[in-house]
C-alpha cells in the first residue's frame, strides 16, 4: 500500500461516492462503520492504533488509541456507538470511550492467553451489546461491559478437528447467532449467549 492512504465512502443504494477520507498516514487494515443513520467511521491501521471519524466533517478525526506492538483483529463501535471495543492478536481487547477524546482507554483486559492460543478473529453483533473472539481452541462471547458469558469450543464435540483454528466469525444480522469458520472447511453456528 502506498502512504497516504485514502478511504473512499459510498452510498450503496444509490452506487455513487459520496466522499473520500484522504491523507491517512498509516496502512490501513480494517474498517467498521457505525450503524445506518450514524455519521461515524472507524479506521484500524497496522500500526495497531485506531483513528475515528465522524463523516460530518471526515477532514478531523480523533486517534482513540496510540500505536500498539500487536496486530489489531477486529474493532466495533459497542454501547450506542459511544465506545469502541478493539481485539488485538496478543488476546488483548480494549475499550476506548468515542466521548472523552483521544487515547481515552476506560478497559484494557485478556479476552484469550497470548501463551497458549493467539485471537484469530473478532466480530460484533450490530445491536451493539455484544461481541464475540475466537482463537484456535475457543469461541468467547463478551457483553459490552466486558463480562464473558459463554465459551464454546471450535466445531463441537462431535469429530473435533486438532490444531483446527477459527479463521472467521459472522453474527447473524438480527438474532443472536454466530457463524464460526477456519481453514478446515467446517462451518458452525453457535447461540451467541448460552
Amino acid at each position: 500500500c502506498s502512504k497516504p492512504q485514502t478511504v473512499h465512502i459510498w452510498d450503496l443504494q444509490r452506487e455513487i461516492c459520496t466522499g473520500q477520507i484522504t491523507g491517512i498516514d498509516h496502512n490501513i487494515l480494517k474498517i467498521f462503520s457505525a450503524s445506518e443513520g450514524q455519521p461515524s467511521l472507524l479506521v484500524g491501521c497496522d500500526s495497531g492504533s485506531i483513528l475515528y471519524y465522524d463523516l460530518r466533517d471526515p477532514r478531523h478525526y480523533i486517534a482513540l488509541s496510540e500505536p500498539y506492538d500487536k496486530r489489531l483483529i477486529g474493532m466495533a463501535l459497542i454501547n450506542n456507538d459511544m465506545q469502541v471495543v478493539a481485539g488485538y492478536a496478543n488476546g488483548r481487547l480494549k475499550v476506548f470511550d468515542i466521548r472523552a477524546g483521544g487515547l481515552s482507554k476506560v478497559k484494557d483486559y485478556e479476552g484469550h492467553d497470548s501463551v497458549r492460543s493467539k485471537m484469530t478473529s473478532f466480530a460484533a453483533h450490530r445491536c451493539g451489546t455484544i461481541f464475540c473472539t475466537s482463537s484456535s481452541h475457543s469461541i468467547k462471547t463478551w457483553n459490552s461491559e466486558g463480562t464473558l458469558l459463554s465459551t464454546g469450543r471450535p466445531h463441537g464435540n462431535f469429530l473435533p478437528r486438532s490444531g483446527a483454528s477459527i479463521d472467521v466469525l459472522a453474527f447473524h444480522p438480527t438474532r443472536h447467532l454466530v457463524a464460526a469458520g477456519g481453514a478446515d472447511s467446517m462451518t458452525s453456528i453457535y447461540c451467541s449467549y448460552g
